[in-house]
């Protein structure tokens, strides 16, 4: 693990993955982190480290937001259950989560490693908050807050009893490599609607075992390939963009075989900066919202950018 920061190296207690996930209601492929650890005298409750498995798309890395939900959020459940080690196993359901970048985006090569660490800073008898960071070339990429609603196990299968089905995949390979298939119906200036297709149990692997139910950070990457296309019509060529900031409301989890509408709309642009809100609905009742804030770079920039590192983008890339 040479890769990890320097600033822990000879003070870390390698923690037993097995043992955690135990105690968690996620596994592996959802669940992705190739180590788990704390280091001493730290006000952080864990460490973790990780590789990207998605691509980028349009958006400026190291890693897209999405993705950095998925394990940054699962992290913080982490968290949880070290500071109860004896509690009874839960369910953490994310519902609210902001995102806050820290960093211009860092260039790193596909395989690069990620440490993330996180706290718990609040805690309720069925409501926790969590802080996460994001740390890449010992740089702070950004930090995620997340707040759970805390479901005990019994409580958790009564309600989502629907939702049961016991079928396995193999852990290879990762769905979560691939993007969301989707069905475009509308592609305007200000306003994308997509459906999802072909969605399946295989899509939803290792989260919440045994019920499989859709993912929020993987209805955030249909976000992401949404936006992306409005992004696109808006300016009649490819744009990449940073996520500044990030702000998710969760309603509702979605059965696995359920088919999700994703609408994107365009609300304001100043210079290079915009605000885009992204919506997904089951029928007429509404899963998510996520609020973003984007800084939009043309492909020139974008390229000379990464290619000269004392600029905006490059500084810390190389």
């Amino acid at each position: 693990m040479s890769f990890l920061p320097a600033i822990v190296h000879n003070r870390m207690e390698v923690l037993d993955s097995s043992s955690i996930l135990s105690r968690i209601t996620v596994d592996r492929p959802y669940f992705a982190f190739q180590h788990l650890y704390r280091v001493l005298e730290s006000d952080w409750g864990i460490y973790g480290t990780f590789r990207r498995e998605q691509e980028l798309g349009a958006e400026l890395g190291p890693i897209s937001t999405a993705e950095i939900g998925r394990h940054l959020a699962i992290l913080g459940t982490c968290a949880a259950s070290l500071e109860r080690p004896t509690s009874p196993r839960c369910y953490y359901l994310a519902n609210h989560a902001t995102w806050l970048r820290q960093s211009p985006p860092i260039s790193t090569s596909p395989d690069s490693p990620f440490v993330a660490r996180a706290r718990i800073i609040k805690r309720h008898k069925t409501e926790i908050e969590a802080e996460i960071q994001l740390i890449c070339n010992d740089t702070i990429v950004g930090t995620l807050f997340v707040r759970y609603h805390v479901i005990g196990a019994l409580a958790f299968k009564i309600q989502f009893s629907n939702c049961k089905n016991t079928s396995t995949f193999p852990i290879h390979p990762s769905p979560y490599r691939d993007p969301v298939p989707l069905r475009y119906a509308e592609i305007g200036d200000t306003r994308v609607e997509a459906f999802s297709e072909g969605f399946s149990l295989f899509h939803c692997s290792g989260h919440f075992p045994n019920y499989p139910m859709w993912p929020v950070a993987v209805i955030m990457s249909a976000f992401g390939q949404t936006t992306r296309k409005l992004l696109l019509q808006r300016n009649g060529r490819d744009i990449y963009y940073e996520v500044i900031s990030a702000n998710m409301e969760a309603t509702m989890l979605p059965k696995a075989e359920d088919t999700i509408r994703f609408e994107t709309q365009f609300l304001s642009q100043i210079d290079n900066s915009c605000a885009i809100v992204n919506r997904g609905y089951l029928g007429s009742h509404q899963v998510c919202e996520l609020h973003t804030a984007l800084k939009l770079s043309k492909i020139p920039d974008l390229l000379y950018t990464l290619s000269n590192p004392d600029t905006e983008y490059g500084e810390n890339g190389h």
